[in-house]
């Protein structure tokens, strides 16, 4: 018998991880908005609303930006390593831009967040 993993577990992995990738889209919209939009947290109050808002959809449109070449750039990691490798790699760099986007929030840093969002969409890669 060989020790590989049943299809049915493969597919969950799968899903698991489009779960983890698709959640780091998605996931810091409820925050994101009130966060930079409405307080002064990490923005300074004499920062008008239109750049704010400009920030807002730039820190927001970063993770789609790097996901497009993640995408390549894991794709054809994927086919000279093999994908188990790559999903592992993108999951621990997925984990890393959440690390970096929370400490980012956590000490009011706005290149931080938009650092930890880039990599994030980075690691997105792999779907």
């Amino acid at each position: 018998m060989s020790n590989s993993p049943q299809p049915k577990n493969r597919i969950g992995i799968i899903f698991l991880t489009a779960f983890i990738d698709l959640l780091g889209l998605s996931l810091v919209f409820p925050i994101l908005g009130p966060l930079i939009t409405e307080s002064d947290y990490v923005l300074d109050a004499s920062v008008s609303d239109e750049a704010r808002n400009l920030l807002y959809g730039l820190l927001s449109a970063i993770f789609p930006f790097a996901q497009f070449f993640g995408t390549s750039l894991f794709g054809s990691l994927s086919d000279k390593v093999g994908r188990k490798p790559v999903l592992v790699g993108t999951l621990g760099i997925s984990l890393l831009g959440y690390l970096v986007f929370t400490n980012g929030v956590y000490s009011a840093g706005l290149i931080l967040m938009f650092v930890g969002r880039g990599i994030l969409g980075l690691g997105a890669g792999s779907l």
